[in-house]
């Protein structure tokens, strides 16, 4: 029994033996590579460089790497990079997977903008910052602080925006193309008696578009936004009634209204998919 023992232990023994020679052999780090996983306008780094700055020491075992200490290592460097992952592939390569950050807002402070992506990390500062269709979107309702650099991002509670309108294949180029600006704020409810974050965004066509109550279903309050916005001048001749008064919508009307998206109260009856629009014109409300 006693040598049996001996015999199966001398086996474990072996085998673990085996596995760390295989680990510092076989598996040995012996090559990083890059991926692009996007086209690439501002990061221009090449793959060489991009591997320099994730500080990878090769020939130790590609096992209990700190993947997240080399991904923080490349985005302190070039601001632009997004590590997607770093994957391992066997026996002895790391492929990073990156994606170029798009520069979406323009975040006002003393002294200049800081353009940043949808996640305010910031890509760069700008001192002479103007809005233009295809640009960059002003941002406000965050606030930012001197002082920040590249590579930083900025505390503040932004919805998820960029993230809806992808959802409703809206990507950041088209965004920016249709949105001057947005504005965050916070919007005290009566019918809830608590404040809700609220989205305040103008067009360049002339609207300004309101999103209510943020935090809950905007994926599909965004999904709205993007339909009325393709059809608003449909509505060019509908009759509707504002204080008993019969009011035609013109284009006029159309061309500089507010509309405002909400979600309805009764949650009994209507999921975060249930949603509604309201067009204001001349000052007054009319309900769609």
């Amino acid at each position: 029994m006693k040598k049996r023992w001996i015999i199966a232990i001398s086996v474990i023994v072996a085998l673990v033996g085996l596995l760390v020679l295989l680990a510092f052999t076989l598996f040995s780090l012996r090559e990083v590579k890059v991926d692009f996983r996007t086209s690439r306008q501002h990061l221009t780094a090449s793959e060489t460089e991009i591997v320099e700055s994730a500080e990878i020491k090769l020939g130790s075992s590609v096992f209990f790497r700190n993947k997240d200490k080399y991904a923080r290592n490349i985005e302190e460097k070039y601001p632009y990079a997004k590590v997607i992952n770093i994957e391992t592939v066997f026996p002895s390569t790391l492929v990073v997977h990156i994606a170029e950050r798009e520069e979406l807002y323009a975040v006002a402070f003393d002294g200049g903008h800081y353009i940043c992506d949808n996640e305010l990390i910031i890509l760069r500062s700008d001192d002479n910052f103007s809005s233009s269709a295809g640009g960059v979107i002003l941002l406000s309702g965050i606030d930012a602080p001197n002082g920040l650099v590249a590579g930083q991002r900025i505390d503040g509670a932004l919805p998820a925006l960029a993230e809806a309108m992808r959802e409703n294949n809206c990507l950041a180029g088209e965004m920016r193309s249709m949105i001057k600006s947005v504005n965050v704020t916070n919007v005290f409810d009566e019918n809830i008696n608590a404040s809700q974050t609220a989205l305040q965004l103008e067009f360049y066509s002339g609207q300004t578009f309101v999103i209510y109550n943020c935090d809950y279903g905007l994926r599909y309050k965004a999904g709205l936004l993007l339909e009325v916005y393709a059809q608003l001048y449909t509505y060019i001749g509908k009759e509707i009634t504002v204080d008993g008064q019969t009011v035609i919508l013109t284009e006029q009307n159309l061309s500089s209204a507010t509309i405002e998206i909400r979600n309805f109260y009764d949650y009994r009856e209507h999921d975060e998919s249930d949603c509604y629009f309201d067009i204001i014109t001349i000052g007054k409300q009319t309900a769609v």
